[in-house]
């Protein structure tokens, strides 16, 4: 085992057993276990750099990797946190694994530059399994005979296709060139961060007028997109965003709110509630769009010369009229849907993700690795 190891391994252990208890038992991730443990890491990795200086032995490139793996963790925790799907505290305990697991606990899937992406997989890997098996075993035959129609219906809608198909076309293609201009080559990084973009271009309503001027242009540059191996390619990469898209918007949050929300009156909500619903305000809206919210178990209240709508989340909605983050509501946002009129929420039922990061950290330690590249390995014997 190596230096390193040795020193860090219990620090791991010692931050994951009480971040997961306290999650667990208070709803918190105090700063101050996050910030010691960062100090230990910090600590740990000069005295290393230190003596090696002196033994004229320093690996630069070891030294910048960890700080592009730092600033990959604080990308991804800051980015998860932007879209709802974990607390600040969740976020700052990744950043803090990241630092702290060495890079030697990756070998059998190392990434360069980006090691901790084998920790992010594994820690959503185990999470989303565990939150399967939860949504299915509460969930009835009637959800899911709903749930999958909605969700066919959204993802085979042509114009929704049309525009994923032209968004994906022109963000792959400027993801390639970026990365192939920094000397990035790792394919699975290329198409998490194409994913994830296009999934952000795609939400804006004006999206084309940015998209289709690159499309044309690559058509106009790239050779590579008159192939077969192209066109494979692009149609699979093509299907995995509807679907992501279609579930985000259908299947998870209409099984989701069987096992993870609850409804809540107006007079039980508190501070820290994370509503299940996204509440907009427009100053116009059409008989149609009503009834199209009312088909969605929503509501439409007219207050003050606005429209208010309250309707379940679409995926990971931004666009909420209180501004709600994932730290949950404030005593103004309540004070303000009291004045509004709504008389009863879909509120989330949290659950603690302290623990999953753990678990998730485990997982890489025994594996040295990620867990979807040790699978494979298996199949492949």
């Amino acid at each position: 085992m190596e230096i390193l190891e040795v020193i860090l391994l219990p620090v791991i252990i010692l931050l994951g057993i009480i971040t997961s208890y306290e999650d667990i038992k208070y709803g918190k991730i105090r700063n101050k276990w996050i910030i010691s443990a960062l100090i230990c890491g910090f600590l740990a990795y000069l005295s290393a750099i230190c003596w090696y200086f002196f033994a004229g032995e320093v690996n630069w490139t070891y030294i910048l990797e960890l700080l592009t793996n730092l600033l990959f963790a604080v990308a991804v925790g800051f980015g998860l946190w932007y879209y709802k799907i974990w607390t600040a505290g969740d976020g700052k305990l990744f950043i803090a694994f990241a630092l702290l697991v060495p890079f030697s606990f990756y070998k059998n899937s190392y990434y360069a530059w980006t090691p901790s992406l084998a920790l992010i997989v594994n820690i959503f890997t185990l999470g989303l399994l565990i939150m399967a098996i939860l949504v299915v075993y509460k969930s009835t035959l009637k959800d899911w005979r709903i749930t999958i129609y909605e969700m066919f219906a959204n993802f085979f809608r042509p114009t929704k296709l049309l525009k994923s198909a032209v968004t994906l076309f022109a963000v792959f293609w400027v993801i390639t060139l970026l990365f192939s201009w920094i000397g990035l080559t790792n394919v699975l990084i290329r198409y998490v961060f194409t994913l994830l973009l296009s999934s952000i271009v795609e939400s804006k309503n004006k999206s084309l007028y940015f998209t289709v001027p690159l499309v044309l242009v690559r058509l106009f540059l790239d050779d590579s997109v008159y192939t077969w191996a192209f066109l494979k390619g692009f149609l699979v990469l093509v299907l995995i965003m509807r679907f992501i898209t279609s579930s985000s918007r259908s299947l998870f949050p209409r099984l989701g709110q069987n096992v993870l929300s609850k409804k809540m009156s107006l007079k039980e909500l508190r501070e820290g509630m994370i509503l299940n619903e996204t509440i907009m305000r427009k100053d116009k809206v059409s008989p149609e769009y009503i009834e199209k919210v009312k088909e969605q178990n929503g509501q439409v209240i007219k207050f003050k010369g606005h429209y208010y709508i309250k309707r379940p989340k679409e995926g990971f909605e931004l666009n909420d009229y209180l501004g709600g983050e994932s730290e949950g509501l404030t005593l103004k946002h309540i004070k303000e849907l009291k004045k509004i009129g709504f008389k009863d929420f879909q509120v989330a039922q949290t659950v603690p993700f302290a623990p999953f990061i753990f678990l998730g950290v485990v997982l890489t330690i025994m594996l040295r690795g990620s867990i979807i590249l040790f699978l494979k390995s298996l199949s492949a014997q």
